[in-house]
């Protein structure tokens, strides 16, 4: 319990962010109103000093603690210089004898409650941020299945082919811009794309090249420019080592939030495959142009 003297030779408290006393304050002031009531009145006691001081800790105003009770009046200028030499993140909570419901319950993460050591206190702090991270995980994964369903929706509803319907779940799935080599790569273990002829058969790992069509890049291409066409893709262009090389991904009039969808949208929210594809050649240029001047002699 709080000594009127044990404060004397506690060093001079460390700096706290003044943006964030009046949230801390405030915090308190609850604590307050369910220990003594609504509106509070703090006894002239140990007790109730020891609560006053710990407002004045956190910038409580001369008027804001003379309301706390008729004694706080004569007792404020004691009390506010040895609040202003207290270590507040260490002892406040000794202080006025917080508990770990009240600290919990309040918010109060600041300070120290006395009824748990540190290691209890970090313990409870991994548990709290997995069940956070997990509940922001299961919202991104529902957020994401809502997404896929109304795009597929969207899609079903322009009435697609089997062959343009596993383009667009491939795209869903991989949920960023995408290479058509990989998607080719894809496709080959997709059934839409098997010859007429072996329509019937199943295969566990996909069906084998031999029972692909052989131009079956050309029907991939032909695929995504059908896609194009109708607007359920976006398709460019960027240089490449060989030649031109093809990216496409989902439109992004197909999404229900442009804010949300695919997993690269925070990076290149607000930007097109065109702004994309000049960023891309603008690379290259500089990547040739180091290249050339690194030859020369």
């Amino acid at each position: 319990m709080y000594h009127r003297n044990a404060v004397e030779a506690i060093p001079e408290q460390t700096k706290k962010p003044l943006h964030l006393e009046r949230m801390w304050r405030s915090r308190l002031r609850e604590l307050c109103k369910l220990r003594y009531g609504d509106p509070p009145f703090l006894p002239d006691d140990a007790e109730g000093h020891a609560m006053l001081m710990a407002l004045l800790v956190f910038g409580e105003t001369d008027d804001g603690a003379t309301a706390y009770g008729f004694w706080c009046e004569a007792e404020l200028p004691t009390l506010r210089r040895q609040a202003q030499r207290m270590d507040w993140r260490r002892d406040v909570g000794k202080l006025i004898g917080l508990t770990f419901e009240e600290w919990g319950y309040f918010k109060l993460f600041v300070l120290r409650p006395v009824d748990k050591s540190e290691a209890e206190i970090e313990k409870w702090r991994k548990k709290q941020r997995k069940a956070s991270s997990d509940r922001s995980k299961a919202k991104a994964k529902a957020r994401e299945k809502a997404e896929k369903e109304q795009i597929m929706q969207a899609a079903i509803s322009r009435k697609l082919t089997p062959r343009q319907n596993a383009i667009l779940e491939i795209l869903i799935a991989h949920g960023e811009m995408m290479l058509v080599r990989d998607l080719i790569r894809e496709a080959s273990k997709r059934h839409a794309f098997v010859r007429s002829r072996s329509q019937k058969t199943t295969w566990c790992n996909g069906p084998p090249s031999s029972a692909l069509p052989r131009n079956f890049r050309y029907v991939v291409h032909r695929t995504l420019d059908q896609l194009v066409e109708i607007g359920a893709i976006q398709s460019c262009q960027t240089p490449g080592d060989y030649g031109p090389v093809r990216w496409v991904e989902v439109a992004s009039k197909l999404a229900v939030t442009p804010s949300h969808g695919l997993k690269n949208r925070n990076q290149n929210k607000n930007k097109s495959l065109h702004d994309f594809a000049q960023k891309s050649h603008a690379r290259e240029f500089q990547r040739v142009t180091i290249v050339e001047s690194d030859s020369k002699p």
